[in-house]
């Protein structure tokens, strides 16, 4: 590997490793906004709910943002493996590529010694990235589950005010059987 392609590869490595920084800020901007959503849920106050919804869509936009980030940063690594070789596709599979081109270099260099510390730096911010996302993925999960049953609450609940509104208009007569001429009396009213 010559001088130029480290100095790219340490770009590449830093880029990853702060990308990969960006998308854990994000997830733990994610937790916030769930755990504030749920108690705008508890306390029923739609404003809230609607507040923390529109935060979610935020949390959500900056996720997808870094996401792309990350995998342009993955993009670019393909370029510095040998012809033929998959493009790294994960997380993982980026690790593992920016180790086997550690795993390359030769010589005790300074610009190696900062591709190794970068490489080191980007590797550790997944690891931690990984245990991040193992914690909050759960929460993503249960909160869906959570905003599902709330969805299927509020449709069932307006079905039953749609079906009570329905019946109270039906007109009946005086022994309480349905008219069936209609809802509205015999009388007819000229002006």
């Amino acid at each position: 590997m010559n001088s130029s392609d480290v100095e790219g590869l340490i770009e590449v490595a830093s880029q990853l490793k702060s990308s990969i920084a960006a998308l854990a800020d994000a997830y733990a901007q994610v937790v916030r906004v769930i755990e504030k959503e749920h108690d705008a849920i508890r306390a029923g106050d739609f404003s809230l709910v609607q507040e923390a919804v529109d935060q979610k869509e935020a949390a959500g936009d900056k996720v997808a943002g870094c996401f792309d980030i990350l995998m342009r940063s993955a993009e670019r690594l393909g370029r510095f493996q040998s012809e033929g070789a998959s493009r790294p596709k994960t997380l993982k599979e980026c690790v593992a590529v920016l180790q086997q081109l550690k795993s390359e270099l030769t010589g005790d260099g300074l610009a190696n010694q900062v591709l190794c510390h970068q490489v080191d730096g980007a590797v550790r911010a997944a690891v931690e990235f990984e245990e991040q996302f193992s914690k909050v993925k759960p929460l993503i999960e249960a909160n869906r589950a959570l905003v599902g049953s709330l969805l299927y609450n509020v449709q069932e609940s307006y079905r039953f005010w749609q079906d009570v509104a329905e019946q109270v208009a039906t007109a009946y007569n005086a022994q309480g059987v349905q008219k069936t001429k209609g809802r509205y009396s015999g009388f007819t009213v000229k002006a």
